[in-house]
This record gives C-alpha cells, structure tokens and sequence, in this order.
C-alpha cells in the first residue's frame, strides 16, 4: 500500500506549524480516499515521548490506516550554493509521497552543482527537496506551479511575506536572488544569486 510522509520541524520540545502539517495530511488522504479516518497529530503527539532539546526532523509515515511510523533524526542544513536546472515535465508529486525514486534520479543530473531546479514545461517548480523564492530585492515571490505546496511556503503566503506567480525559465534573470525554504529550513533556507542557477 501506498505511504505518504511529513517532515516535522521539532525545536526544543516544539512542534512548528502542526496545523499546517495536519492540513496536508487531511488534504492529502482525502484527495486518495471518498471516507478517510484522518490522525489527529496534536492527540498523537501528546501521548508520543520525543526529544525535548535540539533541532530533529521529525519523520512521519502514513496511510490510510493511520500512522506507520515516526522518527526523530538531528537536523542541521546542508549547504546548496548552486543549483542546474534539469527538465521535470513528466514528474508528479503534488502529495508527499515516501517513495522519491523518480527525483532521485533527476538529483544526479546535478553535475557539479549542489542540486537541481526542476523546470515543468518551461516553468519553475522546486528543488528537490525544498520549494523556491525569488527576489530583485523588493518583492519575493515563490513560483505558482510547485511540485508540492510546501507547508512552509504555505504559512509564508497566508501571513503575506511572500507572493506567488508564474515563473517561466526567462522570468529567472529578473530577480537577484533564490533562497531556498521548507518545514526544516524555514524562511532561513540558502540564499545565493540567481547567476549561480546554471542551465
């Protein structure tokens, strides 16, 4: 059976954003069942024992059963300074799938740079493992066509800091930088110039 996944940010005995994290969870069952028993992570996790010092992804799999498995893995962010665009077209992962084979695949088109920036029909979507922002140092923008909403852009977009449009690979040499951000990373992702994005 198929398995979905969230990555939790748990800080010093906090879990960041769980509302966001549960929406998805809800929206994402609901989109693969007519009548899905959905987990309740606040109920979960007042039960659950779990560090109470430090910064861990908190790794959640589940299915329409419920949750299958849970674990709490120190985080620290690995550096990305540069991205190469790699074709997308075909790639689906609108729902947080466990299974990454097909973006592990495209991961290795990287070549010298520190990952990819998948483009779908033209237009850009994420990394491979966090969503984008754009700014020319005014206004941020994150690209309307994701391969997954993140939760983290999400919260960014419900409280205004950022904005979301179509961005097409010509659209890219408008902007300065790209910052990188997702539930772990939070708005505090890489951040590098848009030059260092090769095609």
């Amino acid at each position: 059976m198929y398995r979905l996944i969230e990555s939790i940010r748990l800080e010093n005995g906090q879990f960041a954003r769980l509302r966001f994290h549960q929406q998805r969870i809800d929206h994402s069952l609901a989109w693969l069942h007519d009548n899905p028993v959905l987990p309740d992570l606040d109920s979960y996790f007042k039960s659950a024992a779990y560090p109470q010092k430090g910064i861990f992804k908190c790794r959640l799999v589940y299915n329409a059963s419920g949750i299958q498995h849970v674990e709490f893995i120190p985080y620290s962010p690995v550096p990305v300074s540069s991205l190469r665009m790699v074709k997308a077209d075909h790639l689906d992962y609108a729902l947080k799938w466990e299974n990454r084979d097909a973006i592990h695949e495209l991961v290795q088109l990287r070549s010298s740079c520190d990952d990819v920036l998948l483009i779908r029909n033209g237009y850009i979507t994420d990394t491979s493992y966090a969503n984008v922002v754009f700014s020319d140092g005014h206004v941020r923008v994150t690209p309307a066509l994701p391969l997954l909403c993140g939760t983290m852009r999400q919260c960014l977009l419900d409280a205004g800091e950022i904005r979301e449009d179509q961005i097409s690979v010509q659209d890219i040499s408008k902007f300065k930088t790209i910052q990188l951000i997702n539930s772990m990373l939070e708005f505090q992702g890489p951040t590098f110039p848009v030059s260092n994005i090769v095609q």
